[in-house]
């Protein structure tokens, strides 16, 4: 189903499933913002984009913040269809990518401070 705002159904709480690139995410309403969330059937796939980068909250995100005071309820929606958009597409086309960046950057880090033990000891 396409996220639309005409689906909100005016009187909170107000909670739907959406689906983007094969993955499912919900956008909920309370009474006075929206938020971002991944249902159950995409709990495996939040924990694996959560590993990848500890920068990202995967589908998980709300309105609650001083800069959407001014938004309207439209803008809000659409703010939360627009993350999970960014997030389904940094996670089918960029995660496997920042993965092998941190392993090698953990592997470098690992050889420096082996090496560095290595000196230490040869020291001893």
């Amino acid at each position: 189903m396409k996220p639309k705002y005409s689906d909100v159904n005016k009187s909170p709480p107000w909670r739907r499933t959406y689906e983007y690139r094969g993955i499912k995410y919900d956008i909920a309403r309370n009474i006075t913002w929206f938020v971002l969330e991944y249902p159950e059937e995409t709990k495996s796939i939040a924990k694996l984009a959560n590993k990848v980068s500890e920068d990202v909250e995967f589908l998980y995100k709300d309105t609650a913040h001083a800069w959407n005071d001014e938004q309207t309820d439209k803008q809000n929606f659409n703010e939360m269809v627009s993350y999970a958009k960014i997030d389904i597409d940094w996670f089918l086309d960029r995660s496997l990518e920042e993965l092998a960046e941190r392993r090698a950057e953990s592997e470098l880090d690992f050889r420096r401070t082996e090496d560095a033990i290595k000196e230490l000891r040869s020291g001893l």
